[in-house]
């Protein structure tokens, strides 16, 4: 049984959920687990939920200050992350996302422990941030000590060979989910479209292209209610400024996510940026049309006009027509059936397998 030590910073969104299926699954059968994590962005509730989590299954937790963005603090995250490790003396250490594979790779560098790197997108794929170059600087820096990186999109997989990453060091080991095994909702004939959107209020997300996207919507007589789900903490300033088309559902635990999509007519995935995102899988697997921007994995899984309606990244007015495409309660039904069928392959049980085999090859 292989020792690994997992280093996650944000413990939020889809990299939480991607570890903690890993350690949920694979902890005293496959792997002896243990989780460096900081709670610096999240709230008291969800960092007791993750306590509590790692407790009932036995985990051990070491909790380690790692901010998000750049400070002198990361100095004292890479000596205690190199600490940890000279002490466990894990088989693997598997970073996720890019500040826990920063620090983590620059602290177990002089050790010179096998160490597994999911970026889960990779940073210089950030089309709004002003640091796409020094990210590109820091990653080529440390290529060298990665003994293998999981990538989740064809899209990040040919990024990582342009910052030098070796083929054989390069595995394509995108996410997997359980299914929902529900028959197809009904699909109605309606004047109005329910759209929903299920992710956090981040620029990467596009929660303000979804407000934008149905209030032209309605501004061209095409009658639509926007929900947004699963943002943390209070109502967003921009929902609720728009009180007339919005409603504003708040957080939803993981076992209702799929009923409360089955609830919408399409699902909205206006995302600037992506490595492969869980709220894509889920809606094509509860039969629930999508309107996406094609960015990062979205387009290795959906096909445009035949399980999903895929824009250009940043084409807003394709993303209108697409939307607007979907009133039609045919076109609907026909996306819901194949969306299912291109859901298929992406499953949990894949996932852990691939990943497993990575941890073989190092």
């Amino acid at each position: 049984m292989k020792k690994v030590l997992y280093v996650l910073e944000a413990v939020e969104g889809g990299a939480w959920r991607h570890l903690s299926d890993l350690i949920d699954t694979v902890h005293g059968t496959s792997c002896e687990c243990h989780a460096a994590l900081s709670f610096s962005r999240c709230s008291e509730n969800s960092a007791a939920a993750v306590r509590a989590f790692l407790t009932e299954r036995g985990v051990a937790l070491y909790e380690l200050p790692m901010d998000r963005s750049a400070s002198p603090a990361d100095i004292c995250a890479i000596f205690s992350l190199r600490r940890l490790m000279r002490e466990l003396a894990p088989d693997i250490v598997h970073l996720h996302s890019a500040k826990a594979g920063f620090l983590g790779r620059f602290a177990a560098a002089p050790l010179r422990l096998p160490v597994v790197y999911t970026p889960h997108c990779l940073p210089i794929l950030m089309t709004t941030s002003r640091f796409t170059t020094l990210y590109r600087l820091l990653e080529r820096h440390v290529v060298p000590h990665t003994s293998a990186i999981i990538v989740l999109s064809h899209e990040e997989q040919r990024t990582a060979l342009e910052l030098g990453y070796d083929h054989g060091t390069i595995h394509y080991v995108p996410n997997g989910i359980r299914s929902c095994n529900l028959p197809l909702p009904a699909v109605c004939e309606s004047e109005s479209l329910k759209l929903g959107f299920f992710g956090r209020a981040a620029p990467q997300k596009g929660l303000d292209t979804f407000v934008r996207l149905v209030n032209e919507l309605n501004r061209r007589g095409i009658r639509s209610a926007g929900r947004v789900f699963g943002v943390p903490g209070a109502e967003p300033a921009l929902v609720h400024s728009e009180r007339r088309f919005f409603e504003y559902a708040g957080c939803c635990s993981p076992d209702m996510v799929i009923s409360r999509m089955r609830e919408c007519d399409v699902i909205v995935i206006p995302s600037r940026w992506e490595g492969l995102p869980y709220v894509l899988l889920e809606a094509l697997d509860a039969g629930v049309p999508v309107s996406a921007y094609k960015v990062g994995g979205i387009g290795d899984v959906a096909e445009h006009d035949v399980s999903a309606m895929l824009a250009p990244p940043g084409d807003f007015e394709g993303l209108l027509e697409n939307t607007s495409a979907l009133r039609d309660a045919a076109l609907r039904r026909k996306i819901a059936k194949s969306a299912r069928t291109a859901a298929t392959p992406y499953t949990l049980e894949r996932m852990i397998e691939a990943t497993l085999d990575v941890y073989q090859n190092v």
